[in-house]
């Protein structure tokens, strides 16, 4: 999430590179953008780009964009797979980091060692989200 002049937080959309991997893992749910050749348009209503009954589904490269939020949801309520991005200071007081953990069949994960710390919540949360639909 990130807090912009206004202090409104706002929800980023995952990556191209995510939305791929996310649609090849079954992601279906109905979301608010697509990347149509790796470009991202961003639409002002709902639409499921991943259905097959979908009128853009018939046109190549169209994958749905989700938000980083509206992900961590479905894997969640669908895989029961726990994707957290925690805050964490590094060396220091003043230096804040993240690094992400999943939760997965009883088990939690921490990828602090295998990836080292994240300058950002959103880098490290989309980071987990990636390994979390490899779990898949």
């Amino acid at each position: 999430m990130s807090i912009h002049n206004n202090n409104i937080m706002e929800d980023l959309l995952i990556n191209y590179d995510t939305a791929v991997l996310a649609k090849e893992k079954g992601f279906n749910w109905k979301c608010y953008s697509m990347f149509h050749n790796k470009t991202l348009n961003v639409n002002d209503g709902h639409c499921d780009y991943n259905q097959p009954n979908h009128k853009f589904f018939i046109k190549e490269n169209i994958i749905s964009a989700p938000t980083q939020s509206l992900l961590q949801k479905w894997l969640r309520e669908i895989h029961h797979i726990y994707v957290t991005a925690l805050p964490t200071y590094t060396g220091s007081a003043e230096i804040k980091r993240c690094f992400f953990e999943i939760s997965f069949k009883n088990k939690t994960m921490q990828f602090s060692d295998m990836y080292g710390y994240f300058d950002t919540y959103e880098l490290a949360l989309e980071t987990g989200l990636q390994e979390a639909l490899n779990l898949i």
